[in-house]
């Protein structure tokens, strides 16, 4: 007998979560697809006048802009740092949020043009920055088929690049089956490079440089432009601050909560040197924003055995009447942070920060976690006297069995599933967070995966 269940925000064994007509902040589809395919066009928007968007680095190989297509326009950096730029603690804070993280929905009216432009149906709700320290990005927003669809093979994006990629956007008008695992991990925002092979004081107040003695900053909100930007300790924006002198560690990329600190470094714990976590934009996410995860710091070295700082994780987008499993295997839908790298006598990278990080309406109430993991510190088992406690990204996720008991309110157990409680008229959208199973042969998790509404 075929297992069913249906519940919203959890995921043992099989799923089947109701979404209605909403566009959703998560995850996506694809056809004819190979392991780990890609179902999306990306292409970076240069400038927006009127109905026409003009075009650069235009990516077609796993899906085409037509005439009719759904696309999403994101602005996945802005120039959000504002004065923000001298060599001091202030340097990479956020002085205006301007339209970083805005997204929406459009209708291409003409594709005829490509690769230099296309033109829409209608006048974009939001405004959307273009200059030197901004990136938007259009996606493909793929409709997988006429009415219900099954996943063929395991789907993921192209790897953020400094203009395009990052996101999985896909939509299917009914039953949507995963059979496979979505994931983003560390495709977002890129980790800082580590440093050269330099030996020195510690240097705990260079928070911007461009020299290769100190680690990268990572990635994150605002594009950066000058190479004074480039490195020293001090974050820039959610991208981890770089490792300062000597052997420090790289700060870990932020996304809805700030990344941490980078290890002190050898012999500076009364100066401390390492990178500065990304800051955390949780009063800057709504319905109308969301932002891939910030790269962490890469670490400062002299023994060439430091390692650069994660990427962060990507964003999944889903629009469906209702997302289930074939409850086979477990299933993943995941945007985490990459890890971040063991060093030996050196300073390691930082991990990067988690992808979306928002839950819905009533989420204290609800208990839900406030965002996707982020990675790992490096491990300590190779810690040295030079290797001090390095940087992680984002990690703030309650016990998947406690959320899973939260919820479970008057629902019941029937064939292995667990039923917890349809959506009220108050849960417009809500955090897609895995379940426990009470069996491990067959579940499903869905991890870091957050539903926003896109209209």
């Amino acid at each position: 007998m075929k297992k069913n269940c249906s519940f919203f925000k959890a995921a043992p064994y099989c799923l089947a979560l109701k979404i209605f007509p909403f566009f959703l902040l998560s995850v996506f589809l694809f056809s004819n697809i190979t392991v780990q395919a890609q179902v999306n066009a990306y292409a970076r928007v240069t400038s927006i006048s009127g109905l026409r968007l003009n075009l650069s680095n235009v990516n077609q190989d796993s899906d085409t802009f037509q005439n009719g297509d759904q696309i999403i326009v994101m602005q996945m950096q802005d120039d959000v740092i504002g004065g923000n730029t001298g060599n001091n603690a202030n340097f990479g804070n956020l002085s205006a949020i301007a339209s970083a993280g805005y997204y929406e929905v459009a209708t291409i009216n003409s594709a005829s043009n490509l690769p230099s432009y296309i033109t829409i149906t209608a006048t974009l709700q939001h405004t959307f920055n273009t200059g030197s320290n901004s990136r938007v990005q259009i996606i493909s927003y793929r409709k997988m088929s006429t009415s219900d669809y099954t996943t063929l093979a395991n789907i993921t994006a192209l790897s953020w690049n400094g203009n395009i990629g990052g996101v999985v956007a896909m939509q299917v008008p009914g039953i949507f089956t995963l059979a496979h695992d979505i994931t983003v991990d560390a495709q977002g925002f890129r980790g800082g490079a580590a440093s050269a092979d330099v030996d020195d004081d510690c240097m705990p107040d260079s928070y911007r440089s461009n020299s290769t003695n100190f680690g990268a900053k990572g990635e994150g909100i605002f594009c950066r432009t000058a190479t004074s930007q480039t490195r020293g300790r001090a974050h820039i924006l959610t991208g981890g601050g770089g490792g300062s002198t000597n052997n420090a560690g790289g700060g870990g990329g932020g996304n809805y909560s700030a990344g941490g600190q980078g290890g002190a470094g050898w012999t500076c714990s009364a100066s401390p040197s390492g990178g500065i976590g990304g800051i955390g934009l949780a009063g800057s996410i709504t319905y109308e924003r969301i932002f891939m995860g910030g790269g962490g710091g890469g670490g400062q070295q002299n023994n060439t055995v430091g390692t650069a700082g994660s990427n962060g994780g990507g964003i999944v987008l889903i629009r469906a009447q209702t997302l289930t499993t074939n409850c086979s295997g477990t299933r993943m839908i995941s945007a985490n942070g990459g890890n971040a790298v063991n060093s030996g006598n050196d300073g390691a990278g930082g991990a990067g920060a988690g992808g979306p990080g928002r839950p819905g309406r009533d989420r204290a109430a609800r208990g839900l976690p406030p965002g996707p993991d982020g990675g790992e510190c490096a491990s300590m088992a190779q810690r040295s006297k030079h290797l001090y406690p390095l940087s992680f990204g984002i990690a703030m996720r309650k016990s998947r069995a406690a959320l899973l008991a939260r919820h479970a309110g008057p629902g019941s157990v029937r064939d292995g599933c667990r039923r917890l409680p349809k959506r009220d008229a108050n849960w417009r959208c809500g955090f897609l967070a895995g379940g426990v199973a009470s069996s491990p042969a067959i579940r499903m998790r869905i991890r870091n995966v957050l539903l926003e509404c896109l209209q």
